[in-house]
């Protein structure tokens, strides 16, 4: 009987389980963000996609027109990562040839890049290309339009992103709580800096199809923030932001997948707040 409903059901298994992995991931990776006070950045990173998105799909269009309504999806999250890129390289000149402050740099890229891939988006729709519609589903994320390549891709990047979060763990935490520990083993703290970018930057491109890119701080920090009011160590931090963001992405995606106009997004962010509150009032009770 299991075996038939596995065969019946297994795309949106797949589906799931690489929603539930997007959810781990980045709820792993969101603790590092938390720490380091770097949550607007994940934000402005995000935002920073849809240009190279939609660059990516225009691209695509260009090279390939007869397969331009179907652009492979890795080949969108290069756009993506590409674009972001793009972003930390503008935010640091800002920062280091201007003296313009971080929160003013990461303002400037959202009001730069979001707007731009608006107008890309716009202009795309124009294009007698079926199919184009399909990338609003970076804005608010879509479960239910997800294929099997794309959750095999999301499903091995977020693998490989928790695979290199657990090799760096020793230095990461170092990084992030005792910088006296990192000075005394020659741990550069550009290297630290470094590699949390990487982290956040990776982790962003895996969230887009999922929550989408308007949403995803949501899914990075919120996770972490539940987590910070009811753990004491770095390790259960981990653990139970993964956990948090696993399962809310788990519920999300399923509701979604169930009811398709429903975004995963939205049902998602949803999710992460009542997890939120209900940490908010275990603190105030344990505190009490």
């Amino acid at each position: 009987m299991l075996s038939t409903f596995i065969q019946h059901h297994y795309n949106a298994l797949l589906v799931l389980i690489t929603t539930a992995l997007s959810g781990a991931t980045l709820g792993m990776i969101g603790v590092l963000a938390l720490m380091r006070k770097q949550a607007m950045l994940s934000d402005a990173l995000a935002h920073a996609t849809l240009p190279g998105i939609a660059c990516a799909f225009i691209l695509f269009a260009v090279v390939f027109p007869a397969q331009a309504h179907s652009a492979p999806y890795l080949w969108l999250l290069i756009g993506a990562t590409w674009s972001s890129l793009c972003a930390i390289g503008l935010m640091t000149w800002l920062n280091h040839h201007h003296e313009l402050s971080t929160d003013a740099a990461i303002a400037t890229i959202i009001s730069v890049f979001f707007p731009l891939g608006v107008v890309l988006l716009s202009y795309i729709q124009t294009l007698p290309i079926a199919g184009q519609a399909g990338l609003d589903r970076f804005l608010l994320g879509s479960v239910a339009t997800m294929t099997l390549d794309e959750a095999l891709t999301t499903s091995l990047l977020a693998i490989a992103l928790s695979v290199l979060l657990l090799v760096w763990k020793k230095e990461l935490f170092a990084f992030c709580f005792d910088e006296d520990f990192c000075h005394a083993h020659h741990i550069d703290r550009g290297w630290g800096q470094t590699m949390i970018l990487t982290l956040i930057l990776l982790a962003t491109v895996i969230g887009l199809q999922t929550i989408g890119l308007i949403l995803l701080i949501a899914l990075l920090i919120t996770p972490a923030a539940s987590a910070w009011l009811v753990t004491r160590s770095f390790r259960q931090l981990l653990i139970v932001s993964m956990l948090l963001g696993s399962s809310a992405c788990l519920v999300g995606g399923s509701l979604s997948y169930l009811y398709p106009h429903w975004p995963s997004g939205a049902l998602i962010v949803l999710i992460l707040t009542s997890q939120f509150f209900l940490a908010l009032l275990y603190h105030r009770y344990k505190t009490t």
